[in-house]
């Protein structure tokens, strides 16, 4: 899962590198930054740029080890996988000096939902209606069914 904030934060930008469009000037308005859409999937070329521009919750280390970036921790409540506690990372701020939220990571779950980008894979069996934001930086993800994986 890539953190992208909502469309709110972004402003007007230059024509996307591949397909040309402009992005419309106002508060609603994504910028596009070549491939702005992380959660889609991508050529392995794009892949390191991606890594520049975007941070995950988690990522695998030189070991294949979990390693928590823009998260603090990801554990199961209660002991059970159908239901996961994301804590943010305190501190974390986009470019424009917002703070990462829960509600950030609920938008990019639904955004990578909704578009089945190739990222919904690694989201599992996850049920929307019942994820939530529990406070500024903790989310409850709720699963369909058990989901051991979800961490990684």
């Amino acid at each position: 899962m890539r953190a992208e904030s909502d469309e709110r934060r972004h402003g007007a930008g230059k024509p996307h590198a591949e397909t040309g469009r402009q992005p419309e000037a106002g508060p609603d308005r994504r910028l596009e930054l070549g491939h702005d859409r992380p959660a889609q999937g991508c050529h392995l070329s794009r892949h390191s740029r991606l890594q520049s521009l975007y941070n995950s919750l988690v990522q695998l280390d030189t070991q294949a080890r979990i390693e928590y970036v823009l998260a603090e921790s990801i554990t199961p409540n209660k002991g059970s996988a159908k239901e996961w506690i994301i804590r943010l990372r305190p501190g974390v701020a986009f470019h424009n000096g917002q703070d990462l939220t829960a509600d950030d990571v609920l938008y990019t779950f639904r955004r990578i939902v909704a578009g089945k980008f190739s990222g919904s894979n690694g989201l599992g069996p996850i049920d929307l209606t019942s994820t939530r934001a529990l406070d500024k930086h903790t989310v409850l993800v709720s699963m369909s069914k058990p989901f051991a994986g979800f961490v990684e």
